[in-house]
């Protein structure tokens, strides 16, 4: 039995109900396209948003599209300004849970509302992904796993109305009980994400991750982050390498000597 087992057993079981209704959408998926952007335009009617661009309840896709093109961050940013500051349904109908920070490539802050539909929604989606993974996916034994949504602690922790901005942890993206469960396979501890300086904190991941060598997965939220790191620990090796256990300091420092040679 690999420390998996419980683990496999405990997704399976828990998730059994999602599965088979995601399995019976897959049946039918544009009727579950249909079902999901029902949903959507029905909430954004509701919004400030919605009701500027006389969208309605009983839209169909033509209607939403034409209404609601695509935009950018920047044509959305009032609206998103308006809603942190007030919280009365300018961008999201009802309750905002917290608020995401993503700066992209070094940009200002750009604050995602996640209201409660959308945070159980990420939850429902990795549970989903993990049972495939564990079920279908590689042979793995250890479960050791990098999961990296965002980088940084926000430097805002609240709103002027009290809502929380940014999330305790990556993990936390996983759920209540399944962030729980999978707490002993994380191999970066949540406390990196608090260090606000970027060099400091790719430092801290990369020594996480040189000293487990039972990593097993790699869940970024940006596949070039892993490139990144890569980049950053070929760099920094001469610093970063002291900071490891003796075993780990001679394993690595062989694997990179045959990789120069």
């Amino acid at each position: 039995m690999t420390p998996l087992s419980p683990i496999r057993a405990l997704i399976r079981a828990a998730t059994a109900p999602s599965w088979r209704r995601f399995m019976a959408a897959l049946e039918d998926p544009a009727r579950a396209q249909r079902r999901v952007l029902g949903g959507i335009v029905a909430f954004s009617s509701r919004t400030k948003y919605g009701r500027h661009h006389a969208l309605s309840s009983d839209d169909d896709y033509a209607a939403f599209s034409e209404k609601l093109p695509v935009v950018d961050y920047d044509a959305l940013a009032p609206w998103v300004d308006e809603q942190r500051a007030s919280e009365d349904g300018a961008l999201c109908a009802g309750k905002v849970s917290f608020y995401e920070t993503t700066s992209g490539s070094g940009g200002p802050a750009k604050f995602i509302p996640y209201t409660p539909a959308l945070y159980r929604s990420f939850g429902r989606v990795f549970s989903l992904w993990l049972r495939d993974l564990l079920t279908d996916g590689p042979r793995l034994t250890t479960g050791r796993t990098w999961l990296s949504v965002s980088q940084f602690a926000p430097l805002e922790t609240a709103t002027a109305r009290g809502v929380k901005v940014g999330l305790e942890s990556d993990s936390d993206y996983a759920g209540g009980w399944l962030g729980a469960a999978l707490k002993p396979f994380w191999v970066v501890p949540s406390s990196v994400r608090r260090l606000d300086d970027p060099l400091a904190y790719r430092d801290a991941v990369a020594l996480h991750l040189l000293e487990d060598e039972n990593l097993e997965i790699a869940s970024l939220w940006n596949p070039s982050m892993l490139t990144a790191f890569l980049d950053h620990i070929a760099e920094r090796r001469d610093i970063l390498l002291p900071g490891l256990s003796r075993e780990r300091r001679r394993a690595l420092s062989c694997l990179l000597e045959r990789g120069d040679a």
